[in-house]
């Protein structure tokens, strides 16, 4: 009965809808020119057939919108070098593009031929290339053909939602429309928000119709480019052109290299009668059900992040399976400390783990496998790697630099078989260094499971040594994670605030195991904590350091209006410090959210009460605040939009080139180093060890959109008459790619003894969370190496280009090296010690296309880093000594252009005009100096705790 009805419906439809109706045949092409000079080329073609179908039903009853079906034949894609068409080997079969993208779909056009909808078979609807190479080739037929001549229409595409200028000119038989749409015109781009700060779209396109309406031919070209901050990036040629350490003899701008054209034509060739077989076939298409009926859906393009991650896991699958995995690691065993050895198996781990993650509170969290990875024979990278290594482990006793290296990868790669072997590792009896070290790799893991967490929080529980304040922050870091549920997140930051319960406005007496409290309890980025931090600061204003401790705490949660009203507080009533504390919180949260992939909340986005005051603090310029002046600007400015600076009046920003150091005054400089302490510390360092030497630095390394700024500061002093000492050292590394800018990590590292107190505190911070290697409370003897390393995805853009998919992605791994020695003196009260931080950035990864199957990218290599060596000699008769060196070791920018059918082998070229190498540098002095010692007969010397005499002979 119902194959009787389907014909019924397919006669009725035969014998009117489609009785006297054409198929209108157009020719679509389109060349997609990629990457600046290494000058990539796809050219894409098709023959495209539109059959009109009849009035559109439904809403549109009676406005004369038609609907349309389209089918696409002789389906090609080539890939163009150096004007040729690049031929595939004979032995590759190229298959059958008519096959993969050939299903027919359709869509409703207005009379003024804007298109209203667009709908795609079921079976064909979650093929996401398939149907955006569709939506590309249909875009071509949009066009806004009302009674004005110019008119701004709100208008979607395949690019997004936008604002589109329309200028129309009148021919004897024909009209030629132009449409346009430049960034600021867009709304949306596409179904994520990833391109909202990092692409600039041009698009110019011509249309012209005949005196029936129809459209007779579309050409056009999109431009895409990284979006710059003209205005920043000149401000940063003026000052600091002259200083900047490039990485080759000349600047070269790596962002110019990812412009991307395309440009297409789509030319009416004729108009035919419809046959009967055709007829017959859109009836049935027009009756199917189950898998082939018609779904409507929008015209914007669709883009997955995870789909970006899967293709670049997949790539990476590949590169670990032509070597062997086996191999990889035979190799890494016979070198353990080339870390370089395992980066590509480092990177696929750490995507499975990421493809496999769910938050904890998603209902299935027992499935965690994405549909990608799913299949009966499919075997987790992660399971491979355990079970090739876990006899290892039984060398961490006697070869920890391979035993870590291995451990790494477990934590990296995670899951369960990852973190099964971490367990094993927090259970084994490992020396305190090694621990610590272990503890500072376990910190910054991703997706850590409720038991993991449980079982650091048991380990923190048990231990009594000095390695507990870094289980504490590994703990606090691991519990921050999404994947963690909330009820054992929840339990966790009750325990850290019972810890501060002490504090109050009758009791503001606080040490550095409180501080390390605030700062753990920040790496829980828990709401929960807002009400309690915010009392703690306001009953304690007179303690600026605990109340900068708050801000710390709250920075990755300071989009809550509780925390912006708090931050507001303090701009208006705390000492400078603080303000400064504040705005280098917010700009600390703007850059976790941009290594995060995170959008949608101030400060990186949006605009507020506090935004607005301090645009007022800034152009008023008063000084009250002058502290904070240029730090306000330096906030804006961070902001991704570029509306920020534009938020501010010009010319009242204190103009100073970048590379700079001084070694005659031990202070802030301005704010220049309010990044290494605070202008109180700088002040109190001064006249609690009046006898010193010390130096400061700050270089600038790398290319145009890739590069890095580097503060450096040490300092030696003494108080001869007490005993009293403090040696300290550190570094701060922020980067700038690509239009991004974000904090990568500091080192810091101090000892000091005043009075009886003697305390000794080494750690690190990358990104926005804080873990502590070292810390003691009595003199020691010291040599110990700390080196943490890890790495940021971040989409710049991705986005359909018509015809074209585009992607952007960045990899950024900073690296941190930072070696301490600590060695006895001459003389009980002295403190010779070397502290050695060593910043490394490299930037990978690169941008992608996808048309048709063929699939091409750049690659782009940019390995920068920095050295500076800080040595540091304090005594009361063999004198305060502080040097500052630094150097490099070689550094490389390289570009690497490919393409491949996903039917055939890959390709690449290098051009040879984008690659350089700098080698080397040796260690060169910046500073060194000695500040003579007392005579041993000059006088005596008294400790401040009990006033008693030394007698010295």
């Amino acid at each position: 009965m119902t194959t009787m009805l389907v014909h019924l419906v397919s006669a009725l439809l035969l014998c009117c809808a489609t009785a006297d109706q054409t198929t209108m045949q157009y020719t679509y092409t389109s060349y997609v020119y990629l990457w600046g000079e290494t000058k990539q080329t796809f050219r894409v073609s098709a023959s495209v057939e539109v059959d009109e179908i009849g009035p559109a039903r439904g809403p549109y009853e009676g406005t004369e919108a038609v609907l349309y079906l389209v089918h696409l034949y002789h389906i090609n894609i080539e890939a163009i070098k150096d004007g040729k068409v690049v031929k595939n080997k004979p032995d590759v079969k190229k298959p059958q593009l008519d096959e993969l993208y050939g299903k027919p779909f359709r869509f409703i056009q207005k009379k003024n031929l804007e298109i209203a909808e667009v709908q795609f078979q079921r079976s064909d609807i979650e093929n996401t290339e398939a149907v955006n190479f569709k939506k590309g080739v249909l875009s071509a037929f949009q066009a806004h053909n009302d009674d004005q001549d110019e008119e701004d229409v709100e208008e979607t595409d395949v690019l997004g939602r936008h604002t589109t200028h329309y200028r129309v000119t009148h021919f004897n038989h024909t009209k030629q429309i132009k449409k346009s749409y430049k960034t600021d015109d867009i709304k949306t781009f596409g179904n994520n928000d990833v391109n909202k700060d990092g692409v600039d779209v041009d698009v110019e396109e011509e249309t012209t119709v005949d005196e029936t309406n129809r459209i007779t031919e579309t050409k056009g070209v999109m431009k895409i480019r990284i979006k710059r901050n003209i205005a920043r990036e000149k401000r940063y040629a003026d000052e600091n052109s002259p200083h900047t350490i490039y990485v080759m003899a000349k600047d070269v701008d790596i962002a110019d290299n990812f412009d991307s054209d395309n440009t297409y034509d789509m030319k009416f060739n004729n108009e035919t009668r419809r046959s009967s077989s055709r007829k017959r076939r859109m009836a049935e298409l027009d009756t199917s059900k189950g898998e082939d009926s018609f779904i409507t859906t929008s015209l914007i393009g669709d883009f997955s992040p995870e789909n970006a991650k899967m293709h670049r896991y997949n790539k990476l699958l590949e590169l670990v399976e032509e070597e062997g995995l086996t191999k990889i690691l035979k190799r890494f065993y016979d070198t353990p400390t080339d870390g370089d050895i395992l980066r590509h198996l480092r990177e696929a781990l750490n995507l499975e783990n990421l493809l496999h993650s769910k938050p904890a509170s998603s209902k299935d969290h027992g499935n965690t496998k994405p549909k990608n990875l799913e299949g009966a024979t499919h075997v987790n990278l992660i399971d491979k790697v355990v079970k090739e290594t876990k006899t290892k482990l039984s060398d961490c006793l006697s070869h920890w630099d391979l035993c870590k290296g291995i451990v790494n990868l477990y934590i990296v790669g995670g899951q369960a078989a990852g973190e099964k072997m971490i367990k094993v590792m927090l259970a084994m009896d490992i020396s305190d260094t090694n621990l610590n070290e272990f503890l500072s790799l376990l910190t910054p893991m991703k997706n850590p499971s409720d038991a993991l967490v449980n079982a650091v929080r048991k380990k923190y529980q048990d231990e009594s040594s000095e390695v507990k304040t870094t289980l504490m922050f590994t703990l606090t870091a691991l519990a921050g994670e999404r994947s963690v549920s909330e009820e054992l997140r929840a339990a966790i930051t009750k325990s850290m605030l019972e810890k501060l319960s002490t504090i109050n406005k009758d009791n503001c007496q606080a040490d550095d195991s409180m501080f390390d409290v605030l700062e753990a309890t920040g790496n829980l980025a828990d709401p929960a904590i807002i009400d309690r931090m915010i009392q703690i600061g306001k009953d304690c204003m007179n303690k600026p350091a605990l109340v900068m401790g708050t801000v710390h705490a709250l920075a990755e949660i300071c989009s809550d209006q509780r925390v912006v009203e708090y931050y507001t507080f303090l701009i208006e009533n705390a000492v400078c410090d603080v303000k400064l504390t504040v705005i280098g919180s917010m700009r600390d949260k703007i850059s976790s959210d941009i290594v995060e992939g995170r959008h949608g909340s101030w400060p990186r986005e949006e605009y507020n009460s506090l935004d607005l005051r301090l645009k007022d603090i800034y152009n008023e310029n008063s000084g009250d605040f002058h502290c904070i002046h240029d730090e306000i600007f330096n906030y804006f400015s961070d902001k991704p939009d570029n509306r920020g600076e534009g938020f501010l009046t010009s010319g009242g920003r204190s103009k100073r080139g970048l590379s700079h150091y001084s070694c005659s005054a031990w202070g802030p400089y301005g704010s220049r180093y309010t990044s290494i302490q605070s202008s109180s510390s700088f002040s109190s360092d001064n006249w609690k060890y009046p006898d010193n030497r010390h130096c400061l630095a700050h270089f600038r390394l790398g290319v145009s959109s890739a590069n890095a700024n580097l503060y450096a500061g040490a300092f030696a002093g003494i108080n001869r008459k007490y005993c009293n000492w403090k040696i300290f050292a550190r570094v701060y590394a922020n980067a700038n790619v690509l239009g991004k800018s974000f904090y990568i990590a500091s080192a810091h590292f101090y000892q000091y003894k005043y009075g009886t107190l003697i305390n000794l505190r080494a750690y690190l911070k990358i990104g926005y969370k804080t873990y502590v290697d070292y810390t003691s409370r009595i003199k020691t003897t010291l040599s110990q190496t700390w080196s943490r390393d890890w790495h940021w995805d971040i989409d710049i853009w991705g986005i359909n280009i018509y015809v074209a998919s585009l992607t952007l992605r960045v990899t950024i791994k900073p690296r941190v090296d930072f070696k301490v020695k600590i060695n006895p003196c001459n003389s009980g009260c002295a403190v010779c010690a070397t502290v050695t931080p060593k910043a490394t950035l490299q930037i990978s990864g690169g941008a992608a296309v996808s048309v048709l199957g063929l699939k091409g990218g750049l690659d782009v290599n940019v390995r920068l880093n920095y050295l500076v060596d800080g040595v540091g000699k304090i005594g009361v008769y063999s004198g305060v000594c502080v040097g500052l060196y630094h150097g490099h070791d070689p550094m490389t920018v390289f570009f690497s252009a490919w393409y491949q059918w996903w039917w055939g082998g890959r390709q690449t070229w290098s051009p040879n005009t984008l690659s350089w190498r700098v080698a080397s540098a040796s260690r060169k002095t910046i500073y060194w100096n000695c500040l003579a010692g007392w005579p041993w007969y000059r006088r005596p010397v008294f400790t401040i705790a009990s006033r008693d005499q030394i007698q010295i002979t």
